[in-house]
């Protein structure tokens, strides 16, 4: 009896480390997988491993998905009453509760490009698109950049061939309020309305939320891009760290301004917000590397 005993747990033991060492063998030779971005041919991109960032075959898990609680979505206004920025006080946005019952469904697909202000834009942008059923396809922020970088390569046609959105919501200028070769502008800003007239998309073009006065270009922007263009110089908006780009709380007081604009000037119809930024999934943030 002893013997059998001992022949057993001896099998066990034999049974367990032969699964043990098989896990082991599988974790040290499977190969790791690598996930890189194709960008477009262009001498100021290079693709080095970390600069350009691209997760749209990254498998997440299943409690990713993004959840929203429809009993907390507000309709947002078109009377925008903002409480001025003072100190430590939050620029806030009064909207009134509603039902969800009227939420439409649409499914069209918003990609969102342009400079480092996106940063801040992305996350409101996310929650106007959850909560009303469209899809943000993907965020490209290009640090830097400028419409001489967005017109001048077809890094903008890259993006749009990718992604074949409905709708472009375009933030950029930051990185220009200081330039004065308009000349050379206008024509960057023609080759960027050419590239969505090519793709057949309709577009929000989001000047610069600049914390200076410009010397030109505000103006130059609005006249060539027409009623697409969104004026953020007006709005007074809290400043990050650097006192440059709008805090977080100011890039949501920011984007609520757009939402509406995009209401009355387009066919996106973002009339619905969550309380509370809804965690993003499934939606790339695609990082360009400084043009030099």
């Amino acid at each position: 009896m002893k013997d059998n005993t001992q022949r057993y747990m001896l099998q066990v033991g034999l049974g367990f480390a032969c699964i043990f060492a098989l896990f082991f063998v599988m974790g040290i030779t499977k190969t790791p997988e690598e996930f890189g971005l194709k960008v477009a041919k262009i001498p100021f991109l290079k693709e080095e491993k970390g600069k350009l960032l691209d997760l749209t075959n990254v498998p997440l898990p299943k409690d990713t998905i993004p959840y929203v609680d429809f009993k907390a979505l507000s309709e947002v206004s078109d009377t925008l009453r903002y409480k001025p920025d003072t100190g430590k006080k939050r620029s806030m946005i009064l909207v009134p509760e509603v039902s969800a019952d009227c939420h439409d469904s649409v499914f069209k697909k918003i990609l969102l490009i342009g400079d480092s202000q996106l940063e801040g834009l992305r996350r409101p942008v996310y929650n106007y698109c959850v909560a009303n059923s469209y899809d943000l396809v993907a965020s490209v922020c290009w640090y830097g950049s400028s419409t001489k970088y967005w017109g001048g390569t077809d890094t903008l046609d890259h993006y749009l061939r990718k992604f074949r959105p409905d709708h472009v919501i375009f933030a950029i200028g930051l990185n220009e309020l200081f330039v004065n070769d308009f000349d050379d502008r206008k024509g960057w800003i023609d080759n960027i309305l050419s590239d969505f007239a090519s793709y057949g998309v309709s577009y929000t073009w989001v000047g610069p939320a600049a914390w200076k006065e410009d010397k030109g270009i505000i103006n130059i922007m609005r006249d060539r891009v027409g009623p697409h263009f969104f004026s953020s110089e007006k709005l007074t908006l809290a400043r990050a760290k650097d006192n440059m780009h709008p805090s977080n709380d100011a890039a949501r007081v920011w984007m609520d301004s757009v939402a509406v604009f995009m209401r009355k000037t387009t066919d996106i119809n973002f009339r619905y917000k969550t309380q509370g930024d809804p965690k993003i999934s499934y939606s790339p943030f695609i990082l360009l590397q400084q043009p030099k």
